[in-house]
């Protein structure tokens, strides 16, 4: 059964406090975390956004995985890295596909 994850995250005053550079830096190193996921068959299904916070957006992502710890992965990759350092708040949650409602809707 395919393990489908909502990837929410805002980056928030430490991004708007940053310099144009930093940002710059920011979006490179987001962009080289979304190609390592996608490489290592991490499958986007969607996305959306909506408010945050005041004055703030979150930026949302369906995505789908073979095996739960491949979420660890991800969270390590950000927690770790560069996007982690300009990112206020990020959040995975984890549930399964519903083929049957999926199926419906075809």
């Amino acid at each position: 059964m395919a393990i489908r994850v909502l990837f929410r995250f805002h980056f928030g005053l430490p991004f708007r406090q940053a310099s144009d550079e930093e940002k710059q830096k920011a979006y490179q190193a987001i962009e080289e975390l979304f190609k390592k996921w996608k490489s290592s068959g991490v499958k986007l299904i969607g996305t959306f956004g909506g408010p945050a916070h005041v004055d703030g957006f979150a930026h949302h992502m369906i995505l789908e995985v073979e095996d739960v710890s491949k979420v660890w992965e991800m969270d390590q990759g950000i927690f770790g890295g560069e996007v982690g350092k300009l990112i206020e708040e990020f959040q995975f949650h984890i549930g399964v596909a519903r083929t049957s409602i999926e199926d419906i809707w075809k």
